[in-house]
């Protein structure tokens, strides 16, 4: 199982999908953006400011109001 497997398995499991696309990062149809080499995990996620761990992206996810799916985009 390759690693865009296990993170995919792992947000399924959380009720969260994995999917491609862009928009801003608390709402429905949202995309955060994740990249382990770069990023800090109090930015907001955005393409510019990623994430560093799927932790962080998983409590955004979480924390969530809209209904529609939230995109996580992983970089290396």
């Amino acid at each position: 199982m390759n690693r865009r497997q296990l993170l995919q398995t792992g947000f399924a499991a959380s009720g969260a999908r994995l999917l491609a696309g862009r928009a801003s990062a608390q709402d429905a149809g949202a995309t955060i953006y994740l990249n382990s080499a770069i990023g800090v995990d109090t930015k907001p996620g955005s393409r510019d400011k990623p994430l560093k761990t799927l932790a962080a992206a998983a409590q955004r996810v979480n924390a969530g109001t809209g209904v529609g799916a939230i995109t996580v985009v992983l970089s290396d």
